[in-house]
């Protein structure tokens, strides 16, 4: 009787141990196969994205012109020509 249960319990758990190694392997990944060739390749990708800036650098370029700051923020309204 003693045996019997022992043989049970080692039985339940190397069953739990190969479900768990079951699972954990690697399955095949469906791939696209054809033909390779030449040709023109064009991506195109539409996102909306934001832009964060970590760091301020001051650009400066030889060539007359005066540039003015930006006074709008964030959400504030413009009208049709502003600049």
């Amino acid at each position: 009787m003693h045996l019997q249960r022992w043989l049970a319990i080692v039985a339940i758990i190397g069953a739990i141990i190969f479900a768990i190694g079951y699972g954990f392997m690697p399955r095949p990944v469906p791939a696209d196969i054809v033909k390779v060739s030449r040709g023109p390749m064009s991506v195109t990708i539409e996102e909306e994205g934001k832009t964060r800036v970590k760091d301020r650098f001051i650009l400066s370029a030889p060539v007359a012109g005066f540039m003015r700051r930006i006074e709008l923020e964030a959400g504030d309204p413009v009208k049709k020509g502003q600049p």
